[in-house]
């Protein structure tokens, strides 16, 4: 079955099996039974296997069940305490042995995925803490788990009464929200491997391959995002927290990934208009030294405002994203190109206007100190002509 077609089903039998547990347990539910989830087709067998990546799924309204994964652990007792809080004593809803060990079996599954996935960040690290900068990110080997861990679940529907069936529900889009995860992560690192590398290009003062890497930022970025939606509006957020770790952290990490995806768009503009900025320079401050002054305005003027705007763009990422120092390192040059741009265009006014040498020579001493207040920006090709 495939996984559209799968998740569809899914969240019929959640939905309807919560009404079954809510009639027995309140006499308000509308007590319906899902008999025809292991028939819904021809075939006597059913299966999660070959799901696509095409889903349209709600899980509808979750009936809370007393269950809980040991955060330190993430054990679960499936043998006992799931059901209806309708009391000091939860009703205990109705469980197989067999469904009970493969969905423990699934569990391990679940945790050595989990961890895999963490992994990457270090130590006692977090969901939140694997982000765009993390170097040796292997997105297919954490795919791959999360499906072995799906499939003890597939068999365990072929035993479990309703009521279980809903946590194997769960359990089953824990999995795929740690594989869809991985895979929009792999993008958003493609996506920073492109900004370092455009970065690259800036300092370097290659203009058109910085502009050029935009594109490819903007390639990663839009597939990050195509991958994000399913996570957004097809994942449940009460069903996949039955593995705290991931529930603890649930709304924080969706609104990381959003802050990535904002923060790409901003890196690329930045990148765009600081490119935009050093072409402009590099007219400017060659002619501004052959006593130019007057043909050196207008490039210094664009310059001034492709960095100021750069700076903008660079300065704004939230530091959620882990793009934050980068973006800062680059915002800070701009800022310096910015400040030696603006007073050589100041200097330069000067002289076209006749004004006094004093304010012509403050100018130019004021755009040395500015290139010389950044290492990076003192060692670009254009900006060393500011301070030799």
């Amino acid at each position: 079955m495939r996984r559209r077609t799968f998740l569809a089903t899914a969240g019929t039998l959640l939905t309807a099996g919560c009404g079954a547990l809510e009639s027995s347990g309140r006499g308000n539910g509308p007590g319906a039974h899902v008999d025809g989830f292991l028939n819904e087709s021809d075939d006597d067998e059913f299966s999660f296997g070959n799901m696509s990546g095409e889903r349209n799924f709600s899980m509808g309204d979750f009936e809370e069940v007393d269950f809980e994964f040991n955060e330190s652990s993430f054990e679960a007792d499936f043998d006992s305490g799931f059901g209806e809080d309708s009391g000091p004593t939860p009703t205990p809803i109705e469980t197989d042995p067999k469904a009970t060990e493969l969905m423990t079996e699934a569990m391990d599954g679940i945790r050595k995925t989990y961890a895999t996935y963490v992994g990457y960040a270090g130590p006692d690290a977090t969901l939140l803490d694997v982000d765009a900068t993390i170097d040796s990110f292997h997105a297919p080997k954490i795919r791959t788990s999360a499906q072995n861990a799906r499939e003890p679940l597939e068999e365990a529907t072929q035993y479990a009464p309703e009521g279980q069936k809903n946590i194997i529900l769960s359990l089953v889009q824990v999995t795929v929200f740690l594989e869809d995860l991985a895979r929009v992560r792999e993008k958003l690192i493609d996506a920073y491997d492109e900004f370092e590398y455009a970065v690259e290009r800036l300092y370097a003062e290659s203009t058109l391959r910085a502009k050029q890497t935009t594109y490819n930022i903007d390639e990663y970025r839009n597939e990050a995002q195509s991958l994000y939606r399913p996570l957004e509006n097809e994942i449940d957020e009460e069903a996949v927290s039955v593995f705290d770790p991931i529930g603890k952290v649930y709304e924080k990490k969706m609104d990381q990934i959003r802050s990535e995806l904002q923060a790409f768009r901003e890196v690329r503009g930045g990148v765009r208009e600081g490119a935009r900025g050093i072409k402009a320079f590099q007219k400017g401050v060659p002619a501004f030294y052959d006593q130019e002054y007057e043909r050196a305005l207008s490039p210094l003027s664009t310059a001034q405002f492709g960095f100021g705007s750069a700076k903008t763009g660079f300065g704004i990422i939230d530091d959620s994203t882990g793009l934050q120092e980068k973006g800062n390192e680059v915002a800070g040059v701009m800022e310096a190109l910015e400040a030696a741009a603006d007073a050589l265009h100041r200097a330069a006014e000067v002289k076209v206007d006749n004004e006094t040498q004093k304010k012509f020579f403050e100018g130019r001493r004021a755009a040395e100190r500015a290139v010389e207040s950044n290492d990076i920006a003192s060692d670009m090709r254009t900006a060393e002509q500011i301070i030799t």
